[in-house]
């Protein structure tokens, strides 16, 4: 039922309008009218505002013909790296790729236009699906801050598909890490460096002997740390006075990440110590981890859309963030969905149009099995809510199709 041929076009109109982070206006402006095409009731919140972004997120509501049926979200987000700018996207062999040195940002709207096209197929075939809810974040490549600042009591959704990884559609990630961002600000004392070094405070070294003490990239399989800037001196003739570094720590497990972060904080008060430098430093918890189950219902809707489609599913663990952890956190089971991209966030980003295809087949037949599960009377236990799980399985009364022996995905 997917129309391949609307579904490329829509992506590549999508890429040639510029969206760098914090600069979504007209991208924004673009999917609202849309949308409204579709039927779907939307509005641009004032997110933006607080985040230097000149857009907000949109947050729609697309009504269905079963009202009592499971309600689904769906979320992409709109803006790209800063470098996706004059994008001219070209397709050969099948395959959709930057014309050239540039990102293609299908990184991420690959993903709005698989939900525009689930969309309007549901519309034109008078599909018997429940309410689906749609989320376009603003400002995610620097730190999912439109997702962080989104009103969620905006949202009734039971469960959420967030289409924003890479790789061949049948994946689907249910577990995510939480992060620490780590920023120290290291002061010394200046001087002339062939004159009267002695008398300064090098920033720079003080820096330098902290990270050499760090322990640094893969920990474990599940924990990682990287030290990614480091700014610091004026001068190739002055001891640097100042010094600015810039760091990260991840893991699954909340008791390794809270001990490699104090431990990468340590080192560099141990140096600033024993070379007379002083430092302050923030510590920033971006996001937190989730862990959905196999028995939860997004899993369990994803396992039958994929057997519907032909796909054998596979469950995946991520080592980066997204919305979905930020859906998660606030009690959305949440899951993210490869749509189909390679190599995302490097000029050798591509876009074969078989798996993109097929990834918007898997999410039209996610929706369409949600529509077949009803949805009780009783509303979200709070305690499970605050822990990100789904409503009780007696709550909401939800059972799967019985099963089909041939794929049925449109």
């Amino acid at each position: 039922m997917i129309n391949r041929d609307r579904l490329v076009e829509t992506f590549m109109s999508l890429v040639k309008i510029n969206s760098p982070v914090f600069k979504e206006r007209k991208v924004a402006e673009y999917l609202l009218h849309l949308l409204a095409e579709l039927g779907v009731e939307a509005m641009l919140d004032e997110s933006g505002s607080q985040y230097g972004s000149d857009a907000g997120n949109i947050i729609g509501h697309f009504r269905g013909r079963r009202p009592d049926a499971l309600r689904v979200l769906l979320s992409a987000h709109m803006d790209t790296l800063v470098s996706g700018v004059d994008i001219e996207p070209i397709i050969e062999n099948g395959i959709i790729k930057p014309a050239t040195k540039t990102i293609l940002a299908a990184d991420d709207k690959a993903g709005l236009a698989i939900i525009l096209e689930v969309l309007r197929t549901i519309k034109e075939k008078d599909l018997e699906v429940g309410d689906v809810e749609i989320v376009i974040s603003s400002g995610e490549e620097e730190g999912l801050l439109g997702a962080k600042h989104l009103d969620l009591s905006l949202l009734k959704a039971d469960v959420a598909f967030v289409l924003d990884s890479d790789g061949p559609p049948g994946g689907v990630t249910t577990r995510a890490p939480s992060y620490d961002s780590i920023k120290a600000w290291i002061k010394g004392q200046a001087a002339h460096a062939g004159a009267c070094p002695e008398k300064g405070i090098n920033a720079i070294a003080a820096a330098a002997r902290a990270i050499s003490q760090m322990k640094l990239g893969r920990i474990d399989e599940e924990t990682t740390a990287n030290v990614g800037v480091i700014k610091g001196g004026v001068a190739r003739n002055v001891v640097p006075e100042e010094c600015y570094v810039e760091g990260e720590a991840r893991s699954h497990d909340p008791r390794k990440l809270a001990e490699l972060t104090a431990s990468m904080i340590d080192a560099l008060q141990r140096a600033c110590a024993e070379a007379g430098a002083t430092f302050h430093p923030e510590v920033i918890r971006e996001f937190e981890a989730f862990h959905v189950l196999e028995d939860q219902l997004p899993v369990r809707i994803f396992q039958e859309a994929c057997r519907r489609c032909g796909l054998k599913p596979r469950t995946l663990s991520s080592g980066g963030g997204s919305d979905t952890n930020i859906f998660n956190a606030h009690g959305i089971p949440a899951v993210n969905l490869p749509i189909g991209i390679r190599d995302a966030h490097t000029d050798k980003e591509t876009l074969p149009i078989k798996d993109f295809e097929l990834a918007a087949r898997l999410v039209l037949e996610i929706v369409r099995v949600a529509g077949e599960m009803v949805v009780g009377e009783k509303g979200v236990n709070e305690h499970e809510k605050k822990q990100g799980s789904c409503r009780k399985e007696a709550e909401l009364q939800a059972r799967l199709p019985g099963s089909h022996s041939e794929p049925v995905c449109g």
